[in-house]
């Protein structure tokens, strides 16, 4: 009787040390590194950030992960802070969101920043703040702000936009001269939109002073994620994500050729 016993504690233990940890990962519709869906009238999620929790992530940290959304940004920050979801998607590092979340100390996604504008706008370049005086930049709610725009926010006009659909929506504003530009941390999320709608080709990027480097984001968890699973997410981020390997996954999910490269396409030939 006592062998029986000391088998099934042995065995119980056995599952107990392989189960997977649960990790509840609130998500916003964030093409092409998170896109959205509904399919037979079930979300589907798939995107570039999305392989890199499900594939790369999940597997080596011994995760379960549950989808929370897709929820509206600012309400997914809410969720965060409360601990009714145990991470996001991704987040950028801010000193604020820093006294509320846990970060890992590695980024998990890469991108370069510029301003969506129509194109008609004849500025090719933001130089200064005093260019920017009198016009009105679209921003998702409680989005992050690079130091340029953040560093002179009190002498530019943000209208913040919540809800899931804040791109497309800031997109439609844009063109009927609403506002003068929109500002994402990822403009690709708008080009994405834009391509969806059909009017990629009203639209332009302009760069402004930091907008040459890359932005990076970073795993937020809620202040109730254990130690130890955060611990086990930030080994595996190290050892097997970084810009290069994320920037081949994107490119699954950029099927069209973005106002980017098309820039750059332009830049080649000029210089070729």
């Amino acid at each position: 009787m006592k062998l029986y016993f000391l088998a099934f504690v042995i065995l119980f233990a056995e599952q107990v040390s392989f189960a997977k940890t649960k990790l509840r990962i609130g998500i916003w519709d964030y093409p092409p590194n998170l896109i959205v869906s509904t399919v037979h009238d079930k979300a589907e999620i798939k995107g570039a950030i999305y392989d890199v929790w499900s594939s790369i992530i999940a597997p080596h940290a011994d995760l379960e992960i549950i989808w929370v959304g897709p929820l509206p940004f600012p309400r997914a920050l809410q969720m965060l802070e409360e601990g009714t979801i145990d991470a996001v998607q991704h987040l950028s590092l801010t000193a604020e969101r820093q006294s509320k979340f846990q970060f890992s100390k590695h980024p998990i996604m890469w991108g370069r920043q510029d301003i969506v504008v129509n194109k008609k706008e004849v500025l090719e370049k933001i130089e200064n703040v005093e260019q920017l005086k009198g016009k009105n930049i679209g921003m998702i709610a409680q989005g992050y702000l690079a130091p340029f725009f953040l560093n002179n926010k009190s002498l530019i006009n943000f209208e913040e936009l919540s809800g899931i659909d804040s791109a497309q929506n800031n997109l439609k504003k844009l063109i009927s001269n609403r506002i003068w530009g929109i500002y994402f941390t990822f403009p690709d999320v708008i080009l994405y939109h834009a391509n969806m709608m059909q009017i990629n080709d009203q639209i332009k990027l302009i760069g402004f002073p930091g907008s040459d480097k890359d932005e990076v984001t970073y795993a937020a968890f809620s202040k109730r994620v254990s130690s130890k699973t955060i611990a086990r997410i930030e080994q595996t981020i190290k050892t097997h994500l970084n810009r290069e390997k994320y920037f081949k996954l994107i490119k699954k999910y950029n099927t069209t050729p973005s106002l980017r490269q098309l820039a750059r396409l332009k830049l080649y030939l000029t210089n070729s």
